[in-house]
């Protein structure tokens, strides 16, 4: 076997190897918490966030603002407060029930990891949702003033 060969095959089995550690770790974590440590700061962040939106936006319906930056605010609390629904969705469909076995908690734990990047570009769309509410708020009290 040529080195260039067994260089890859070795690399190879390294990179299963992580993965498949990497597997029983997710898997340990969910038959302990119910979820990865990730996942439940996501979860709670997003459940946070939703919360604050739907003051924020009865608040702002209570006061019947109906001003142009107003409307603003709560056009990007509509978004944000959806972005964590659809971030908590995904988390709850992760979640193996309690009546589930080892073998459905393994499952659990590989759709964890193949849906990573999904979960990831979900709590980018949140952060970027609260961000922009952040900023909407922060230049309504400065154009207030």
């Amino acid at each position: 076997m040529d080195p260039v060969t067994a260089f890859t095959l070795g690399a190879t089995a390294l990179q299963v190897a992580l993965w498949g550690c990497e597997a029983i770790h997710v898997c340990r974590d969910l038959s302990s918490k119910g979820a990865t440590q990730t996942n439940i700061n996501a979860y709670n962040e997003a459940t946070d966030l939703g919360e604050v939106t739907k003051i924020l936006s009865s608040h702002l319906k209570s006061v019947k603002a109906t001003g142009p930056t107003d409307q603003q605010i709560l056009r990007v609390a509509r978004q944000c407060d959806q972005a964590g629904r659809e971030l908590r969705s995904e988390l709850e469909k992760l979640r193996p029930k309690s009546s589930d076995g080892k073998l459905r908690t393994f499952g659990k734990a590989l759709q964890t990891l193949l849906k990573g990047r999904r979960i990831s570009e979900l709590e980018d769309t949140l952060r970027g949702q609260r961000d922009i509410l952040q900023t909407s708020m922060l230049t309504a009290i400065l154009y207030v003033r």
